[in-house]
């Protein structure tokens, strides 16, 4: 997507529309709101993955459930027996009981609070970790070029609105 834009103006007054548009468009609760529901999209595919032992694009996989543990569940699937932790993850769930997704002035939180998800999360003594979602740094190009996608068009709607009006 190409845009031109003719503005009347001094290169500094062009600078200063973009530096405002940005910041305007950092506090656009919309744009926010898609960007939140892009990072819920990433984190419930990559969970989904991993719940039938496959790896997500981060590379992350879970140790399979304990053959006891396969035998008294009657299955093999990783963290689903209730599905209340897939729904607390899951982007527009109907019931979202232990979903986090806040818009905040400046950016969204995105999570579960479901009773013992941290400790899958993290681990423990006897407990295998299963990260719910990758650290940030570990996330691969295409899962940012998803979670970028709404906030750079944010922008661009953003500094279009801002050149549109007279220096």
């Amino acid at each position: 997507m190409i845009y031109t834009v003719r503005y009347k103006g001094t290169r500094a007054q062009v600078v200063a529309a973009v530096q405002r548009a940005v910041k305007a468009a950092m506090g656009d609760q919309a744009m926010l709101k898609e960007v939140g529901q892009a990072v819920q999209e990433v984190v419930y595919e990559a969970f989904l993955i991993k719940t039938v032992g496959g790896t997500d694009a981060a590379g992350l996989r879970w140790e399979p459930l304990a053959d006891m543990t396969v035998k008294k569940k009657k299955s093999d699937v990783i963290l689903v027996e209730h599905n209340e932790l897939e729904e607390s993850l899951k982007p527009g769930a109907s019931r979202p009981i232990y979903q986090i997704f806040r818009v905040l002035r400046d950016g969204v939180v995105v999570g579960t609070d479901r009773p013992f998800a941290f400790l899958q999360h993290l681990g423990g003594k006897r407990l295998p970790q299963r990260r719910l979602w990758a650290k940030l740094r570990n996330w691969p190009r295409e899962w940012w070029w998803l979670v970028k996608k709404p906030a750079k068009l944010g922008v661009v709607k953003a500094i279009l609105h801002e050149l549109g009006k007279s220096p």
